[in-house]
């Protein structure tokens, strides 16, 4: 798998990191239906996508707020680059609507 976002700031935040933040993970951690959407780790290269995402502990801003965060962001910026016209609200919408018709052995 690729980095996700919670590698990446190491923001301590991430799906193994329940005990260390008195029970709190961020939402992009837990995302299991966007599992393997561009390659990471449930939501973990889906967090602009995603709402109520912590981003690196700056805690949770209303959805304008936080996309104004993420065009700032380094690893927006990475994914950006990386997946160009393909890295779209439409294109996480669809993957994370066919992961229900997904058969995980």
């Amino acid at each position: 798998m690729n980095m996700n976002c919670w590698e990446h700031h190491e923001c301590g935040y991430g799906p193994n990191d329940y005990n260390s933040n008195e029970g709190q993970v961020c939402p992009a951690a837990v995302h299991e239906h966007a599992d393997g959407f561009l390659g990471g780790e449930n939501g973990g290269r889906a967090c602009y996508f995603i709402s109520g995402t912590i981003c690196c502990g700056e805690g949770v801003q209303p959805v304008e707020e936080k996309q104004k965060r993420c065009y700032s962001c380094s690893f927006f910026t990475i994914l950006n680059k990386k997946y160009g016209k393909t890295f779209t609200e439409k294109n996480f919408l669809r993957y994370v609507v066919n992961s229900e018709n997904r058969i995980v052995y």
